[in-house]
């Protein structure tokens, strides 16, 4: 303990205060590169995106291509739900995969 009189700080009061501002410092510095990181990440997933979207739309239909049957059933009762004869397509590149679900009439009309 200091006596009342004196002015000013102690060693430790100095070395304890700078251990704190060194430490809150680093905390920050950390917080701020995961940001940059995360940021570059999800600048190079958008690209990637835009890249599969584009060559989806360029391409002439690769991947699968069939004509499925859909049923779907409500309450238990094969009356409370519809069903749709679809075309089921599938485009894959080195970004991801889309998939269409075109409704028959649908595909008849665009061919």
């Amino acid at each position: 303990m200091r006596k009342d009189t004196e002015s000013g700080s102690t060693m430790i009061e100095v070395i304890v205060a700078f251990t704190v501002l060194v430490l809150i410092m680093g905390i920050f510095s950390q917080a701020m590169a995961l940001t940059g990181r995360m940021l570059g990440k999800s600048g190079d997933t958008l690209a990637g995106y835009r890249d599969l979207a584009g060559d989806y739309y360029l391409s002439s239909g690769t991947g699968k291509d069939e004509t499925l049957h859909f049923e779907l059933v409500t309450g238990g009762s094969s009356s409370a739900g519809f069903s749709v004869d679809a075309r089921f397509r599938e485009f894959k590149n080195s970004n991801g995969t889309i998939y269409d679900v075109i409704p028959a009439e649908s595909a008849e009309e665009s061919e």
